[in-house]
């Protein structure tokens, strides 16, 4: 700040209104029991119990999320579902 840049020089300038911009939950590789409970009202969750295509993973993480759609930390629009796809166990 309060700096002179050179004329060529590329300058970033974020404006925001003050509103945070909801994101998905990074919840990728957790238990499903440890983090529905803390997004149960914060999210719209579509849970699909499902195994991982990975047949050694699915056997070997019961109960372990393999998927979220959007993904973690991606900026959800107003409403926007977030699904999670869990192994059953």
């Amino acid at each position: 700040p309060g700096a002179a840049r050179p004329d060529d020089d590329v300058v970033i300038v974020r404006v925001a209104n003050g509103e945070r911009v909801p994101r998905s939950p990074d919840v990728l590789g957790r238990t499903a029991a440890s983090v529905l409970p803390e997004l149960e009202g914060r999210f719209t969750l579509d849970v699909i119990e499902t195994a991982d295509p990975d047949a050694d993973a699915a056997s070997a993480l019961p109960g372990v999320i393999w998927k979220v759609e959007p993904a973690g930390g991606s900026p959800l629009g107003p409403d926007q579902p977030v699904t999670i796809w869990v192994n059953p166990g």
